[in-house]
């Protein structure tokens, strides 16, 4: 599994707080300034909520990558490294609300190999 140090957690909480928050809110809870301004009908993803707090990784690195719904695509702002860092940082947020516990925390510096494992069966699912 990823592993992230706690300076690379920080950084995913700033890239969210940059591309996510807008939407999501930097509270994670989909009340962002743009959905608060009444731009949008339907309300971003409150990734607190139950429905959420157990989504799979991959699902999750889909959704940045490729866009959800309303969402687009985030693949030109983030590259792989910094998309696995946000979701680090949203995990560790929703373990810390009742979530899934958190599994990116501290280990080996060897992220990269594991990563590319990652996206590739994430590439794998994608295709099915």
């Amino acid at each position: 599994s990823m592993r992230f140090s706690d300076a690379e957690i920080t950084e995913g909480g700033r890239l969210f707080n940059i591309y996510c928050g807008i939407c999501h809110g930097t509270a994670l809870d989909g009340n962002g300034p743009l959905y608060a301004s009444g731009k949008f009908a339907a309300m971003p993803a409150n990734l607190k909520d139950a429905k959420y707090l157990h989504m799979p990784v991959g699902q999750m690195y889909a959704a940045i990558k490729y866009g959800k719904n309303a969402m687009g695509s985030y693949a030109s702002q983030l590259d792989i490294h910094q998309r696995w860092q946000v979701i680090a940082y949203i995990k560790k947020t929703q373990a810390e609300n009742g979530g899934d516990a958190f599994t990116f925390g501290m280990g080996s510096a060897d992220t990269s190999k594991k990563m590319a494992m990652a996206v590739a069966d994430t590439a794998a699912k994608a295709k099915k």
